[in-house]
């Protein structure tokens, strides 16, 4: 784990699935470094049905305070520093940590801006409220919050008015060695690509949330002003479509193990980005594997790259336009290629962060 030292221990607690394939247990990841997976009947169960309602485990808190995990409460009545990853198990981990310990709160996004569409569903004043009054406890009781950007670190003064204890520490990825490599032919699940100097081939990765949906319900519309391209999309995603009803020049993939050749054989990304929270973490992969993206203002939200160093900044009904003008070599994506992949060898890598992150925890202390 980058940024401990030798004599420095970590327990990582994880909340698993009881239909996940990764086994129950304690597992050594690294020197020092354990991860103890627990599974619980109560815990799957209530996941399973927020998730599918679309809002998150907010009584997640409750159920560990029901379960009880031996190992968790022991782990806890030992370490100095706690990081808690998002706020549903605070309470909980609040009581049993010793009197003593630095309790951090590590966001990913915004909460109430992540879940603002809860609103619009039955009850969803009620939900959002409690959203909002869970982040704000931990927030407030906190002796650290670990933030991605300034961005958000802003959006919490706003909306709680606490203005210190923060740390921005971004999101990041790993190092790739090199530069994009171009290949013209790929396999992917059985289907083969060929690609060649008169195509072009435009790439976008997402889950299956609602901002990944809305960007290939965009992309759909781009694909029929751009016959001239093909389009991949990748990732669960896919699964929100129907393959009968899409463009002739796209294609669905759905969730692909290995991105490492799609990245080395398509020629662009695409960021089409208009709402969500938190930083894009899509983004910085494109940006490690060397590959020019086109992205909006609001997809590169939170992340230090700027628009014609390190991708193409363009509005939704843009994209079109600098495909074409891509595609028929009046841009060349060679020198973003270089700046985006410099940005995350020398910053946004997982090593650095790391390193950054660990170092302001100790001076905490």
């Amino acid at each position: 784990m980058s940024g401990k030292d030798s004599g420095d221990t970590v327990w990582r607690f994880a909340n698993t699935r009881i239909s996940s394939e990764k086994k129950e247990g304690e597992f050594e990841i690294d020197d020092n470094y354990t991860e103890y997976r627990y599974k619980n009947l109560i815990h799957s169960g209530v996941s399973a049905l927020t998730e599918n309602l679309d809002i998150p485990n907010i009584y997640n808190s409750s159920i560990l305070d029901l379960s009880d995990p031996e190992y968790l409460v022991e782990r806890a009545h030992e370490a100095q520093v706690i990081i808690v990853e998002r706020p549903w198990q605070w309470n909980y981990i609040k009581d049993i940590s010793r009197d003593d310990a630095i309790l951090i709160y590590s966001s990913h996004d915004f909460l109430a801006e992540r879940f603002s569409y809860v609103k619009r569903t039955i009850g969803g004043d009620h939900i959002l409220s409690k959203i909002k009054s869970v982040e704000q406890k931990a927030v407030e009781e906190a002796d650290m919050v670990i933030v991605t950007s300034e961005r958000d670190k802003k959006m919490y003064i706003n909306e709680f008015n606490i203005k210190d204890k923060y740390y921005v520490s971004p999101n990041a990825t790993y190092k790739r060695s090199g530069l994009k490599d171009s290949i013209t032919e790929v396999e992917v699940k059985g289907r083969r690509f060929q690609n060649s100097s008169e195509k072009t081939f435009a790439l976008f990765v997402g889950g299956g949330h609602r901002p990944n949906i809305r960007a290939v319900e965009e992309i759909f519309q781009m694909a029929k002003m751009c016959d001239e391209l093909i389009f991949m999309i990748v990732g669960d995603v896919c699964d929100h479509f129907d393959e009968s009803e899409t463009p002739s020049n796209l294609v669905l993939l759905s969730f692909v193990e290995d991105l490492s050749n799609l990245y080395s054989f398509v020629d662009v990304a695409l960021n089409p980005i208009i709402n969500g929270s938190g930083t894009n973490i899509k983004l910085l992969e494109y940006f490690s594997y060397g590959l020019p993206v086109i992205s909006t203002p609001f997809g590169a939200r939170g992340i230090d790259a700027k628009d014609g160093t390190h991708y193409w900044e363009a509005t939704i009904s843009e994209f079109p336009e600098v495909l074409g003008r891509y595609h028929s070599n009046q841009i060349s994506g060679d020198k973003l290629s270089k700046e985006c992949k410099n940005l995350i060898d020398n910053r946004l890598n997982w090593e650095t962060v790391s390193e950054n992150l660990m170092r302001e925890i100790k001076n905490h202390r």
